[in-house]
């Protein structure tokens, strides 16, 4: 796997990715699924985390309107690094789900993953401090 960011925000998601990581393994192992039904049980919990996330950003974004501005320099500036590294790209195909009531109950237990583990968080607010934002070596 390969993160495009600033090292801070690239630790920020090593650590999301080291805590939920074991939490979704032992979801999917308490399930009994195998193979391809394990796979889209997964991919449920996935999906309905992204989606947990992504709320979380938004109102995160509608509480500090000003945040915005942050987030779109550092968009712009991963695209641009992207486009010149990579200029030669096209959209993968998307999977299909083979397992619809894996993908189902996946879709269900993906909010039994805590995101924000009160250990982790700093001021009671769930923001995770980890450093500098250097910008990588690009």
């Amino acid at each position: 796997m390969q993160i495009l960011g600033r090292k801070a925000n690239i630790r920020v998601i090593v650590e999301l990715y080291n805590w939920c990581e074991p939490q979704i393994i032992r979801l999917a192992k308490a399930t009994g699924f195998k193979g391809s039904e394990k796979n889209a049980y997964i991919l449920g919990i996935l999906k309905t985390l992204a989606e947990r996330l992504d709320q979380q950003r938004t109102d995160f974004h509608e509480a500090n309107p000003t945040s915005r501005a942050l987030v779109v320099n550092i968009q712009s500036e991963s695209d641009a690094w992207f486009r010149q590294n990579y200029p030669i790209t096209q959209k993968g195909r998307r999977a299909r789900i083979v397992d619809v009531a894996a993908f189902s109950q996946g879709r269900q237990d993906g909010n039994k993953v805590s995101v924000n583990s009160a250990s982790r968080q700093v001021n009671g607010v769930g923001t995770l401090s980890l450093g500098t934002s250097e910008v990588l070596p690009w």
